[in-house]
């Protein structure tokens, strides 16, 4: 509300700015205004609605008119000018609605009009008092001679039902149910328009009455079957509405009040002829109330459906050019078939008594073939809550309705009419578990490689609903048929663990074993797509994993440690183990001790010391590595517990030493991985791991070959720096030399390396600024270009951290260079630490305080504007 009155408040003055009308002016002549929109809200002697007030609706929404203009007006001043208005408003209705004459009904329907209108807008105003008067204004209007007056009037009251039972006291009960019993009288109106209006006006009563609807609902049920005798033809269909919308507004005990309706509505069934369209309503009053009303309505259940059978067998008939009596619609097989639906999912496998005697089965195998798609759709979705809720009346056809539904399920036919494909493809999910014995081998094999094709190509489907249908068909058939469907899997397995957050809860349970029993049957077709179903289970139900994981570990131990297979089994971990992180602890253990078998077979084999039949593959040794870099990063500080007591540590050193940049590539990264998390490990052997790092950033062997590894090597020396500091202090300077060349000469290196670089140089210099400090006039401007291109990040702030302090060391070496100082901090957009701001200030602040006030503001204007803008916070 409040934005809709900022909106209009908007709109309203700038209109009348344009006239140089102010607010305030606004304000006093509003009854100026009020009047001049009343006068456009009137019907005018030309309107042709005055002429027949049954045929043409001049309130509709899609017919603009003065009286349209005029109600917009008092809508839009009502959001601005609530209270104004309202006191304007009520002592010209005082005035106008107590007369009765002919000559003034255009002027008292236009008040109605606007008291409607302006309801909700002008809330704030209203008291007691004034809904007491309205009512007292408004109810007998309800029988005004003129027939537009009491439509107007049912619209009116129906518009302040909810604020009449707002308060809990007794006379604003006693209001909302004068106006409820004046609406409910309306239904029985002799005019076709007031009819209408009352049963728009009664749904709007009966929603805001929520709860409180049981205390009028006898009385709202005895209106309600006196306007089916009364209503005229061209109204019943807003009675059935009526009908259809009270199960829904009542609850608990008193929904059984509603089988007062059913004799009724059987007796109004039995009144229709088959033809007669109507017959679609009350089907759907039939489907509303047989949902609600559970056992209660069995008998007119049993009732409906016999007719339900004998208008569809007609129709069939009509439709081949057998009956002369009946005409072929198309809806009424559409409806017959919704109910029959409907009254499967109420009645469960107690539908069983009702289909015993039809041939309800070898009819819808004719829908499911016939030619129109709303047909079909209807078709198929009742053939699948039959196969769900009654499947043993399936099954003498079962090998039939297989094969149609199986035929729905090819692109090309799913492309013509996915809302066919979908129910298809649920219904031959539901006979898989039901009847699997009986599926052949052909029509698994099909379906699979179908749906797999739609599931590679959901983004361009575009449709929810059918992905979700697919990946749980596509789960039972692999609970079922896992021979058969697995070794399909590489084909949609990633798609299909992708669409498993679509999935309600209740399937993913079922979509999960189906998931399951593919892995056990065939886990190198995994892959790294496990990551997807493992991240989306962890999220949803992490106790799954063990069902899901234990298999993979069997068949990873199971596998020669020569064996290749065992490189996609180990993507597949290394693939999860970082994302899921303390989730996977409980398989790290066995995963973890098969690599590190697998590394030291692979480094026996090297020199010919290994076991027979195993030979020297770097790629064990590379997957190994990878598996336990995921693993140490998702773990964290946990690897502690799985390292300690192993020789990681001095296998990683000769990995670091490898002759292979592949394998070395791997090794730093590992190296850096337990260097951020646990570096203690690394300890006992520090200084190696540090040479042998300081060796991979010699000049002389930086190749295209070896660039990541020396880009691992530098990250690893970065974080071995933070988490070891004065121990780095020998290394430092030939570190920095090293790092400042690759800087200055970046065109022939990666962007990895590049960047490592930078934030390496930044850590160095806060362990040891006072051994960086005077090498920086040699790399100062190209380090602060890289940095000022790195976004923000932890690692960006250590590098400014260390840039400080060096910097504060020596300020007057690198002075001339002081506007990249400035680019490489203005080019965070904000800097976490509040240390890392303090040291940015105060560097700031020495150069300031060496210029002087007016050449430091002077040289800041030479900075780019943003650089300007955002070193501005630092108060210099």
């Amino acid at each position: 509300m409040e934005f809709k009155a900022h909106m209009f408040r908007e709109m309203i003055l700038y209109e009348w700015r344009q006239a140089n009308v102010q607010e305030e002016d606004l304000k006093r002549i509003l009854p100026t205004l009020v009047q001049s929109f009343l006068k456009d809200m009137a019907y005018k002697n030309s309107d042709e609605t005055l002429l027949d007030a049954e045929v043409r609706d001049d309130d509709s929404p899609n017919v603009w008119t003065l009286r349209k203009r005029g109600e917009e007006k008092v809508y839009m001043f009502s959001y601005v000018f609530g209270h104004e208005l309202f006191q304007i408003l009520m002592p010209l209705a005082q005035a106008k609605l107590r007369r009765f004459d002919d000559e003034t009904w255009k002027e008292r329907e236009a008040i109605v009009f606007a008291l409607g209108t302006v309801s909700k807008g002008c809330i704030r105003s209203f008291q007691p008092r004034h809904l007491a008067m309205l009512v007292v204004l408004l109810v007998p209007l309800l029988d005004d001679l003129c027939p537009l007056i009491r439509s107007k009037s049912c619209w009116t009251l129906s518009q302040y039902g909810a604020y009449l039972l707002k308060g809990s006291q007794h006379r604003s009960y006693q209001h909302f149910e004068r106006v409820l019993d004046g609406v409910l009288r309306k239904l029985l109106d002799v005019n076709i328009r007031v009819q209408n209006a009352a049963c728009v006006a009664f749904t709007t009563l009966a929603k805001d009455a929520g709860e409180d609807l049981v205390l009028y609902l006898e009385v709202m049920l005895e209106h309600i079957i006196r306007a089916f005798g009364t209503a005229q033809r061209e109204n019943i269909e807003i009675v059935y509405n009526a009908i259809r919308t009270m199960p829904n507004l009542v609850g608990g005990e008193m929904i059984t009040k509603l089988e007062i309706l059913i004799p009724q509505l059987v007796a109004k069934w039995e009144q229709h002829s088959d033809s007669d369209k109507d017959l679609y309503l009350m089907l759907e009053c039939f489907t509303s109330i047989s949902v609600a009303l559970d056992v209660g309505s069995v008998p007119f259940a049993q009732a409906v459906f016999k007719r339900c059978i004998q208008i569809m067998e007609k129709q069939n008939l009509a439709k081949v050019g057998i009956s002369a009596v009946t005409e072929y619609e198309k809806e009424t097989i559409l409806y017959s078939i919704a109910f029959l639906y409907d009254l499967a999912e109420w009645f469960g496998s107690g539908i069983e008594y009702l289909l015993e005697e039809s041939n309800l089965r070898l009819m819808l195998l004719g829908y499911c073939m016939d030619k129109d798609p709303d047909v079909k759709e209807r078709a198929f979705a009742l053939m699948g809550v039959l196969a769900r809720v009654h499947p043993v009346y399936i099954q003498p056809l079962l090998h039939e309705f297989l094969d149609i539904a199986s035929k729905q399920t090819g692109v090309d036919v799913i492309r013509e009419n996915v809302n066919v494909a979908a129910n298809a493809c649920r219904t031959i999910g539901e006979l898989a578990v039901k009847f699997y014995q009986e599926f052949s081998s052909l029509i698994v094999t099909n379906v699979v490689l179908s749906l797999s094709i739609i599931l590679h190509q959901g983004e361009v489907w575009d449709n929810k609903a059918l992905i979700e249908v697919i990946s749980i068909t596509l789960a039972r058939l692999a609970w079922n048929f896992p021979e058969l469907v697995a070794p399909q899997m590489e084909h949609y397995f990633e798609p299909w663990c992708k669409s498993f957050s679509m999935i309600d809860d209740d399937s993913k349970k079922e979509t999960f074993r189906g998931l399951c029993a593919m892995v056990t049957m065939n886990p190198l077709g995994v892959g790294s797509s496990l990551f997807f179903i493992c991240q989306v289970i962890a999220n949803w139900h992490h106790g799954y994993l063990d069902t899901l994981m234990y298999p993979l570990i069997a068949k990873l131990n199971q596998l020669s440690i020569s064996d290749k297979d065992i490189f996609p089994l180990l993507r597949c971990f290394a693939s999860i183990s970082q994302p899921l992180g303390v989730r996977f602890a409980p398989f790290a253990l066995p995963v973890f001790q098969r690599c590190m078998d697998i590394i030291g077979i692979q480094e026996l084999a090297k020199v010919g010391l290994a076991p027979a039949g195993a030979q020297y593959d770097k790629g064990f040794i590379i997957h190994s590595l990878e598996f336990i870099y995921e693993l140490v990063g998702g773990l964290k500080s946990g690897i502690e517990s799985l390292v300690s007591q192993s020789y990681l540590r001095d296998m990683l050193i000769q990995c670091c030493k490898d002759e292979s940049p592949d394998v070395r590539e791997r090794a730093f990264a590992l190296m850096g991985a337990l260097a951020r998390v646990f570096p203690v490990y690394l300890q006992p052997r520090l200084r190696e791991f540090i040479e042998i790092a300081s060796h991979q950033l010699i000049i002389e062997n930086i190749t295209s070959e070896t660039l990541y590894v020396a880009a691992n090597a530098c990250w690893a020396i970065g974080h071995l720096a933070v988490k070891v500091g004065q121990e780095m202090s020998p290394f430092v300077v030939k570190f920095v030399s090293s790092l400042c060349w690759i800087l200055g000469h970046n065109e022939g290196f990666n962007m990895a390396l590049v960047d490592s670089s930078a934030i390496t140089i930044g850590r160095l210099a806060w362990i040891r600024p006072d051994l960086v400090a005077p090498l920086m006039e040699h790399f100062i401007e190209p380090w602060c270009m890289n940095l000022s291109m790195l976004i923000d990040s932890n690692k960006k702030e250590d590098a400014i951290r260390g840039l400080c302090a060096a910097v504060k060391l020596n300020p007057s070496g690198v002075s001339e260079s002081l506007y990249f100082i400035c680019t490489a901090i203005g080019s965070f957009h904000e800097i976490k630490s509040e240390d890392v701001k303090i040291e940015v200030s105060e560097v700031l602040n020495v150069y300031k305080n060496m210029m002087g006030r007016s050449s430091w503001k002077q040289w800041l204007s030479r900075l780019d504007p943003l650089v300007k803008e955002r070193l501005a916070i630092y108060e210099v």
